[in-house]
């Protein structure tokens, strides 16, 4: 039976429960809404998933990245402290840390309360990630895949300026510092040639400097 989570008015989510969505021709609602945060302050959403006929899935939010999630029938293997096997394929520990529950939303297929903890161990293979979670109770798996913010947006008809999406790019600030990180690569890279032979190489040096940071300072 499905459990009230704990409510409260002053938070609020992406996708709220209610929400109706269609993800691959099945027909979805968001039941429950959990806000966690890990040993750093980092904080996450996490949106319990129900199909009409049954069955549930995950999507996760963080920073405007979003991945689609569904827990394990089937295990991976331990291979190492940093390492897990499921089936042929090798996933290496990325993270470890601990979950905090800090607000809940909604309805879960289990007890949920803001406080609860888990030891959280993530594993990645191929922008795949397979998530442990260890409980005083349970251990359980999650197999993560990687959606666009568009991709959610379509799925529950929002518009897309209506779903967080995470810069794929860098800013100018860290461009800047790129750049400026490069063009001390290059003259160390090339201060024995132009020590050597300065009249065949300072144009050339000059001309990669000159396409290097004209982008970055007027872009």
């Amino acid at each position: 039976m499905l459990r009230a989570g704990e409510r409260a008015r002053n938070r609020s989510y992406t996708l709220e429960p209610g929400s109706k969505g269609n993800i691959g021709g099945q027909a979805y609602v968001v039941l429950g809404a959990m806000t966690r945060v890990d040993d750093e302050g980092a904080c996450w959403s996490e949106y319990l998933l129900c199909q009409e006929r049954g069955g549930f899935a995950w999507l996760t939010e963080s920073d405007g990245t979003w991945w689609r999630a569904r827990v394990m029938d089937e295990w991976p293997s331990r291979e190492s402290d940093a390492q897990v096997r499921l089936g042929s394929t090798p996933y290496s520990q990325v993270e470890r840390y601990h979950a905090r529950v800090d607000h809940v939303l909604g309805a879960f297929n289990w007890r949920v309360f803001a406080g609860d903890e888990a030891r959280v161990t993530e594993y990645e293979h191929g922008g795949i990630r397979l998530f442990a979670e260890l409980t005083a109770e349970e251990l359980t798996w999650t197999h993560s895949t990687r959606v666009t913010a568009r991709q959610v947006a379509d799925w529950f008809g929002l518009a897309p300026g209506a779903v967080p999406e995470a810069a794929d790019v860098l800013d100018a600030k860290s461009m800047k510092d790129y750049a400026a990180n490069f063009l001390l690569w290059m003259l160390g890279l090339n201060a024995i040639p132009l020590l050597m032979n300065f009249g065949a190489v300072w144009i050339w040096l000059l001309i990669g400097m000159i396409a290097l940071v004209l982008p970055v300072s007027f872009g």
